[in-house]
């Protein structure tokens, strides 16, 4: 299904000091004040920018909006534990054209993995897969954080439960919810949103923290960008569903 990648293949050699090419394709706020960014080449690999600010994401023009090319001289990342993918940026990012709404859905597909286990099984942390949502709710953790998360099924027919940390998507329904929770009828509504549309997740491992091995090296996969055919908000917002 990928077309530029093979599953198990994280990064093509990525030349240092010189400017590289990306598209932001998922956006994740790490806190108040820093972002996380994954991005993808022209070539179908993957490179995290280090380390944006939410202010930077946010911006009126900024170089890491979805399906925008943007550019900027990237160096080896300087952070501990590094993934294949993270690189330092050298200078802030140049915001290039951006791809056709036309071409979009054809840009996914061509780039989509076979499944979200097969993509992580060597050294990979980011990835694109097509999901079937069953749904999306809170969960309350044992520490007492509430999680904004999604069960789905992957394109090789895997289901998967996992934390959405996109900066979008809670903005997005944020006036639907009640106290501040997805009531089980907006959780339905938001389901056949869905499913009613082609929809795509960029996945990021976050760094592993030494207390679960698992079968992602420790890391925890969560949803770090969410992409619908058609567009997910004017539904929201219209209050019906198309399909």
């Amino acid at each position: 299904m990928n077309g530029t990648a093979t599953d198990t293949q994280s990064t093509s050699t990525l030349q240092v000091n010189e400017p590289t090419r990306f598209m932001t394709l998922g956006a994740s706020k790490v806190s108040e004040r820093e972002a996380c960014v994954a991005a993808i080449r022209p070539d179908g690999t993957w490179v995290r920018p280090e380390v944006p600010t939410m202010t930077e994401i946010k911006a009126e023009n900024s170089a890491y909006v979805y399906f925008r090319w943007a550019s900027a001289a990237l160096g080896h990342s300087i952070q501990n534990e590094p993934r294949p993918e993270d690189h330092h940026i050298l200078q802030p990012p140049c915001g290039e054209e951006k791809l056709a709404d036309v071409v979009r859905l054809d840009f996914l597909r061509k780039h989509q993995d076979s499944g979200a286990e097969a993509s992580f099984s060597g050294e990979r942390s980011m990835e694109l897969v097509k999901a079937i949502v069953h749904r999306v709710y809170h969960k309350q953790s044992t520490a007492g954080r509430v999680f904004l998360r999604a069960e789905f099924t992957d394109a090789a027919g895997q289901t998967f439960d996992w934390i959405i940390t996109e900066v979008t998507f809670p903005e997005e329904i944020a006036p639907y919810l009640v106290e501040g929770q997805i009531t089980p009828e907006f959780g339905e509504r938001l389901r056949r949103i869905f499913n009613s549309s082609e929809t795509y997740f960029n996945i990021s491992l976050t760094k592993p923290n030494n207390r679960f091995p698992g079968k992602f090296r420790g890391c925890h996969p969560v949803i770090v960008g969410i992409h619908t055919f058609p567009d997910y908000k004017p539904q929201l917002a219209a209050g019906s569903v198309q399909g």
